[in-house]
């Protein structure tokens, strides 16, 4: 685990922000286009927001993001295939992978328990996870996730607050 921090601190993190495309286009394609619209408007805020958090709050290490689309050619390493975004999600052309380093990916998602003697994975409460390079969850001790009470009443937390909480737990490990 003291390998992984700091090698995530001399490394990336890609952020993966999810699109919900096929819901949307599905949506679209039976008519309910204003529900489409409004969830697309959703997800653009809320990658939005993401961004914005990381580039205000997150200095631990390199960061860069990119939609749930190219997650198959970030997984296979297959860098120039995949368009990095910058704070308006639009293409930056600016992120160079040759100096990424160790590659870890980051995403607000929900935490995967596996049971021992099923081997079934389940899903748990919303956080923002670290996984590595192969979209395997990374596990304690290293403090692979931040709990972001999504959908809970009253304690959710804004991208800012988990960033920022999620910042402290790193470099408090790193020490």
């Amino acid at each position: 685990a003291h390998e992984q921090i700091s090698k995530l601190k001399e490394g990336v993190l890609l952020v993966r922000l999810f699109t919900k495309t096929k819901g949307i286009e599905s949506l679209r394609k039976k008519g309910a286009t204003a529900r489409a619209n409004q969830i697309e408007q959703e997800v653009k805020a809320h990658n939005l927001n993401i961004v914005k958090a990381f580039k205000e709050v997150f200095s631990f290490s390199k960061v860069a993001f990119f939609f749930s689309d190219d997650s198959e050619a970030v997984k296979s390493g297959d860098f120039d295939q995949v368009s990095f975004l910058n704070e308006n999600l639009e293409v930056d052309t600016s992120v160079s992978p040759a100096n990424f380093g160790t590659v870890y990916i980051g995403e607000f998602s929900k935490i995967e328990s596996v049971d021992e003697e099923t081997n079934q994975i389940s899903r748990g409460f919303s956080a923002f996870i670290i996984r590595d390079a192969a979209f395997n969850q990374l596990e304690k001790p290293f403090p692979y996730y931040q709990r972001s009470y999504k959908g809970v009443f009253l304690i959710s937390r804004s991208e800012a607050t988990v960033v920022k909480k999620f910042q402290a737990k790193l470099e408090k490990f790193y020490r």
